[in-house]
C-alpha cells in the first residue's frame, strides 16, 4: 500500500511511512498479472510486457466474451500502465466484490473523484476485515482532513489503533489535527508526508490565502500537473510574502529552471534576510547554477544565523558531493512556521 501520488520527484526518505498508508501502488507488471485467470482456466504469463498481455486479454475476450476475471486483469494492466481512467472502465465490468470496490476506490482517489471514492470507501466499512477497515479509515481521514478535521482525526485514530503499523505514519498528522483546523496548516502536514493528492485537496480549502495557493501550485507540480495558474494567483496576492517567494523558488527548481529559481530565492531572502531557511535555500540555488563560491558563502551565513544548526553544517559539508534535496527544503519551510495561538483548538 502506498500514497496516492503517481509522480515522485523527492527522495523517499519516508518510504516506510508510504508503505503503510493506503492509496495507489504501481506494482511491477509481473505482480499485477501473477495469477490472471480466465474462463478457460489458462493463465497469462506473469513476465509478459503490459501491452502484449493486454493484447492477449482482449484477444481472449473477443473469442470467449468478457468474464469478470478478464475484466479485472485488463483493469490491472491499465493501472500498471498508469492510466486509472481505463482501469476504472474495466474494473466496472468485473462484478462486485470487496477487492474490486477497493481497487475502484483507489482509482477514484487517484483521479480526484472524491465523492465516488467516499461512497465506495463507506461501502467497505461494514463486513470487511480489520486490515481493510483500517485502510478505509485512513483514506477517509486523509480525504476529509481539511474539510472536516475533527471527523478526520477520529478516522485516523481509529486506523492507528486498529493497525500498529499505521500509528507512527499517522502520528504527525493526527497531532496537527488535534491543535489546528486551519486548512493551510493541515495541507502543510499532508505535504510533509508527500501526500500530494490530499495536500492539493486541502489547499483548495483556502483559495484566497497566497501561501495556500503557492503550496497548491507546488502540489500540482508534484502530481505532474501544471501549477502555473495558482502560482500566478499566489504572487498577485502575496508578491512581498517571503514564503510565497520561497515556494516559487522550489517550483522553478522542480521544473529545472534554475535561473528562475535563483531569482525567486533572491527575492525571498531580500524580504526576510534573517531567516536561515531562506538563506540556506539561496545557497542551494546558487549551487544549482554552478556558483559554488556563492553557494558556500550563503550556506555559511545560514549556519551563522541558526547559531550552529547541524543541518546547515551538513549541507555545507555535502556541497561539493551531493545536492540538497527538494524534500528537505519543503520540510524546513513547513517546520519553521509556528502555529499562532489564535489557530489552536482548545
Amino acid at each position: 500500500m502506498m500514497f496516492s501520488s503517481r509522480r515522485f520527484f523527492l527522495p523517499l526518505a519516508l518510504a516506510a511511512a508510504a508503505l503503510v498508508i493506503g492509496g495507489v501502488l504501481r506494482l511491477p507488471f509481473s505482480v499485477v498479472t501473477s495469477e490472471p485467470p480466465d474462463a478457460g482456466g489458462a493463465a497469462i504469463s506473469s513476465q509478459q510486457r503490459p501491452l502484449q498481455a493486454l493484447y492477449q486479454v482482449e484477444e481472449r475476450a473477443l473469442k470467449d466474451g468478457w468474464s469478470s476475471a478478464l475484466a479485472e486483469t485488463a483493469g490491472s494492466i491499465w493501472w500498471a500502465l498508469g492510466d486509472p481512467s481505463e482501469a476504472v472502465a474495466y474494473w466496472q465490468m468485473a462484478g462486485d466484490s470487496e477487492a474490486i470496490r477497493r481497487r475502484l476506490a483507489e482509482a477514484y482517489l487517484e483521479l480526484g473523484e472524491w465523492g465516488l471514492a467516499s461512497d465506495l470507501l463507506r461501502s467497505l466499512e461494514t463486513g470487511a476485515d480489520d486490515s481493510t477497515r483500517a485502510w478505509v479509515a485512513t483514506q477517509l481521514g486523509l480525504m476529509h482532513a481539511a474539510s472536516d478535521p475533527q471527523s478526520a482525526r477520529k478516522w485516523l485514530e481509529q486506523a492507528a489503533s486498529a493497525e500498529s503499523g499505521y500509528a507512527s505514519s499517522l502520528a504527525a498528522l493526527i497531532n496537527t489535527l488535534s491543535v489546528t483546523s486551519n486548512p493551510v496548516r493541515i495541507g502543510m502536514a499532508l505535504a510533509r508526508l508527500e501526500l500530494w493528492q490530499h495536500a492539493e485537496h486541502a489547499f483548495m480549502e483556502a483559495p484566497y490565502d497566497p501561501v495556500a495557493l503557492a503550496f497548491l501550485a507546488l502540489s500540482r507540480e508534484q502530481l505532474g500537473k501544471d501549477g502555473s495558474v495558482y502560482l500566478s494567483a499566489a504572487l498577485r496576492l502575496g508578491e512581498n510574502d517571503s514564503q510565497v517567494r520561497y515556494l516559487e523558488g522550489l517550483i522553478y527548481r522542480l521544473r529545472g529552471d534554475y535561473e528562475a529559481s535563483l531569482a525567486a530565492f533572491i527575492q525571498a531572502t531580500a524580504l526576510h534576510p534573517d531567516d536561515p531557511a531562506l538563506v540556506a535555500e539561496l545557497g542551494t540555488a546558487y549551487q544549482h547554477v554552478g556558483d559554488l563560491v556563492s553557494a558556500e558563502r550563503w550556506l555559511q551565513f545560514a549556519l551563522d544565523l541558526s547559531e550552529g544548526d547541524s543541518a546547515y553544517g551538513a549541507r555545507i559539508e555535502s556541497l561539493r558531493t551531493e545536492e540538497a534535496t527538494l524534500r528537505d527544503a519543503i520540510a524546513t519551510m513547513i517546520d519553521s512556521v509556528p502555529i499562532p495561538e489564535s489557530e489552536t483548538i482548545p
